[in-house]
């Protein structure tokens, strides 16, 4: 919750790449030490958007990974928004039903039985 707003990551293509690469380099060295997957982190989470009063909390690395990319679903959904907005049905017809949806609700909506 606290991190700088409106950096070059967020607006220049060339830092964004740069960043996704260190990332996807700190995600290759995770996955290849599963142990650091169970390491516990204190996260901090803002409570009051008025007052910036926080609460610290722990968690897990991999707890922290399923949730950003839980929370990566909801950005696609508004991509998805946008461009159907804007490009209307040639979009739709080029966008997977799926994308901005969770798993669970896709799952719930079409159920298929465990093999």
């Amino acid at each position: 919750d606290i991190r700088s707003r409106n950096t070059d990551v967020e607006n220049l293509l060339s830092a964004g790449l740069l960043q996704h690469t260190t990332l996807l380099c700190g995600l290759q060295q995770l996955v290849s030490d599963e142990s650091m997957l169970d390491a516990i982190v204190r996260i901090n989470h803002m409570v009051d958007g008025h007052t910036g009063e926080s609460v610290e909390v722990p968690s897990t690395v991999l707890r922290e990974l399923f949730f950003v990319a839980h929370h990566g679903i909801h950005h696609a959904a508004t991509i998805k928004s946008l461009i159907l907005h804007h490009h209307g049905n040639v979009a739709a017809a080029m966008a997977d039903g799926t994308i901005g949806r969770a798993p669970s609700t896709v799952y719930a909506d079409n159920p298929t039985p465990k093999s």
